[in-house]
């Protein structure tokens, strides 16, 4: 899948970024709850990847730290 999108998020001291909304094909979408999270090393770049609920579907959301660049990795329904 890997579609580039918009993210609005939080910088938190103790926990970093926390995803709070994603605008994909132009619908935003609020997560109500990130689900899990982790770290994948790729090359000189560590990305971070997002489990994230809207309360209707699952998804899976990635950022390259390097690039500064958000992507929608897969969706899952619930």
């Amino acid at each position: 899948m890997e579609n580039e999108i918009k993210v609005g998020v939080i910088f938190d001291r103790d926990n970093g970024l926390k995803p709070v909304w994603f605008i994909y094909m132009n619908n935003k979408h609020n997560i109500k709850a990130i689900t899990y999270r982790w770290r994948v090393k790729k090359g000189l770049s560590y990305i971070e990847h997002y489990s994230v609920s809207d309360g209707q579907n699952l998804y899976e959301i990635t950022y390259d730290r390097i690039n500064t660049v958000w992507k929608l990795e897969n969706t899952y329904d619930i």
